[in-house]
């Protein structure tokens, strides 16, 4: 009926009476086969191509091999709530980590974090023109960023590292 009123062509032709009981099919019996996989699975799922960014030289100058990094505020409960578990993260290694808490913080917030949660690496601040947010696309907080040196540094400017991969709200 709405149908009608929005003057929309339902399919009917000029004879069928719009107003005449719909009947309902019931759905055919199929048979189910095994569950698979939706076609690009695979390749979605799989780690992307790394990109390069440029970041500040205060943060690449200490990130000399592929390294975990930590996007944080220490006045956020998900971000706290997620130190245990990379702590656990950092206890098991191999890649070493870094931390950066974001810039509407004060020194004394992300000392009093690094305490009360027992950070096992050093903590960097972003700049109020958010300098490593930006590059990285930072959306929200906490975010893991894997990121390495690139494999031919004369091919890129001077800060550039490479993004491998970006794991979101931790």
């Amino acid at each position: 009926a709405l149908a009608v009123v929005l003057g929309l062509q339902m399919g009917l032709s000029d004879t069928e009476d719009p107003a005449a009981p719909v009947e309902v099919l019931a759905p055919a019996e199929a048979e189910t086969a095994p569950p698979q996989a939706a076609e690009g699975t695979a390749e979605l799922l799989s780690a992307p191509e790394p990109t390069a960014v440029v970041l500040p030289k205060w943060l690449t100058d200490k990130i000399k091999t592929r390294t975990s990094l930590f996007y944080f505020s220490p006045t956020c409960h998900h971000c706290q709530k997620a130190m245990p578990s990379v702590r656990e993260l950092v206890a098991e290694g191999p890649l070493p980590w870094i931390g950066v808490a974001v810039s509407k913080v004060t020194q004394g917030e992300i000392d009093d974090f690094k305490t009360e949660y027992e950070v096992p690496f050093e903590i960097l601040q972003d700049d109020a023109a958010r300098a490593v947010a930006e590059p990285l696309g930072v959306l929200g907080w906490p975010t893991i960023f894997i990121l390495s040196p690139p494999s031919d540094p004369g091919a890129h400017q001077p800060g550039t590292l490479m993004l491998e991969r970006t794991i979101p709200g931790f």
